[in-house]
């Protein structure tokens, strides 16, 4: 269950400052990150010169079951809400981030070859020299010239060589989508009541923070945003491409119809996909060092 509790914090009028009714504001946070929360409230508020009397107390327990759908509202976009993000301005643009789109099969060896003989190479090294620290170096470079291979060639594909912004735009009333998410190349733009349905799935995902207070905490991870057209067409949008996060939050913000739908999923997959050959390879490596050093010196 997503065990949410309430914050409010209720703002009195003093006599230098008048309101002119009552001020509250409320937060959703999990439950294990409320102590965390409260402490850090009460610090940037007195921070700022504000008088912190009393207690603070969690109000308005909410069940949100896990693995479920529910309605974007102001209450369920809370959980995307960190207290940093809290008073943000709403973002109306999201650039994409081409190198995060998915290349076509035949583009796969182009950009991997490197890698490939990165590898090949840091072993030749391990095995004529037994230099550990050069093997991995070159097996690193090759890594590293890889990604630059593929932010070209995405670059190359999606653009095709036309300097267009590559950005989805989001109002009150439409979503303009760029031509990079669809195959004719040709931009959407999609009114609001031509929406028939949008579909977030997300899971979350265990990142750090730079406050110490919160080294470790977790967040939303949206894996594709699934929008159904009144005639007929579906457009999806990978979360990785853009700040889907808070996109999540415009889209709540601005009024669009939307479901979030908790699914079963590993979060950010592609960091398996580079930290563990990094992994066997370091351990391959190492083993192979001892090895050599055992037969030279001890055999």
């Amino acid at each position: 269950m997503h065990n949410t509790y309430k914050v409010i914090l209720h703002v009195k009028e003093s006599q230098q400052t008048q309101f002119p009714e009552p001020i509250s504001i409320s937060l959703k946070v999990k439950q294990h990150k409320l102590p965390a929360l409260v402490q850090q409230c009460r610090k940037v508020l007195m921070s700022q010169g504000i008088n912190v009397v009393g207690q603070f107390d969690s109000v308005s327990r909410k069940d949100w079951p896990t693995f479920s759908s529910v309605q974007l509202d102001q209450d369920t976009v809370k959980a995307f809400i960190g207290i940093k993000l809290f008073n943000d301005p709403i973002k109306l643009q999201y650039p994409v981030t081409l190198f995060m789109l998915p290349l076509p099969r035949q583009y796969f060896h182009q950009v991997w070859a490197s890698s490939y003989i990165s590898f090949m190479a840091a072993l030749f090294i391990l095995y004529s020299s037994h230099n550990i620290v050069a093997a991995i170096v070159v097996a690193l470079f090759g890594v590293a010239v890889s990604a630059v291979r593929r932010k070209l060639i995405c670059d190359k594909h999606y653009t095709q060589g036309i300097s267009t912004p590559n950005e989805i735009v989001i109002s009150e009333n439409s979503l303009v989508i760029p031509r990079v998410y669809f195959e004719d190349k040709q931009v959407r733009q999609i009114e609001k009541s031509a929406i028939k349905s949008i579909n977030i799935e997300w899971n979350w995902y265990k990142a750090g923070d730079g406050d110490s207070a919160l080294r470790q905490y977790w967040r939303p991870f949206v894996f594709r945003v699934k929008i159904d057209v009144s005639h007929g067409e579906s457009i999806t949008l990978a979360g990785q491409t853009c700040d889907s996060n808070k996109f999540v939050i415009a889209l709540s913000q601005l009024g669009h119809s939307a479901t979030l739908t908790q699914v079963p999923k590993i979060a950010a997959v592609w960091r398996f996909y580079i930290l563990i050959p990094m992994a066997i390879a370091l351990l391959g490596m190492t083993g192979f060092g001892l090895y050599s050093l055992y037969i030279r010196y001890l055999v």
